[in-house]
């Protein structure tokens, strides 16, 4: 199985994870392995939203990815970061980070950032 059709089954076996109606995941990957997963959070904050500016303080799946995330921070940038948005009825929606998220994880410097589309492919 490809990796990006392998983090798509694992967001959908995770579905009830996210406290949130948006059921958002973000992978951080190196060499095809899984090293952080994150999940956006509608009840829970954290620091790095208001270091960068977040309107809304609230976790966002990249920011739960990157405080999981077990290295050395400067280890991102040989990692891909890869977006997915499910939802119960088994349907892939736009993961596209938002403005916030984009900024902060482009000062991490990854090697690309994936999102799903709505229609189920992915972009880079």
């Amino acid at each position: 199985m490809c990796l990006k059709t392998k983090l798509i089954k694992l967001s959908f076996e995770n579905i009830n994870l996210p406290t949130s109606r948006y059921k958002h995941f973000t992978y951080i990957v190196r060499r095809n392995r899984i090293l952080s997963c994150g999940c956006n959070s509608a009840t829970k904050t954290h620091p790095l939203t208001q270091k960068h500016g977040y309107k809304y303080p609230f976790i966002h799946s990249e920011i739960d990815a990157i405080s999981k995330f077990p290295h050395k921070i400067s280890l991102l940038c040989k990692c891909d970061v890869y977006n997915v948005r499910v939802n119960k009825k088994g349907l892939v929606f736009l993961a596209k980070p938002c403005s916030f998220c984009n900024m902060m994880l482009r000062s991490f410097k990854p090697r690309s950032i994936w999102y799903t589309t709505n229609e189920g492919e992915w972009k880079k």
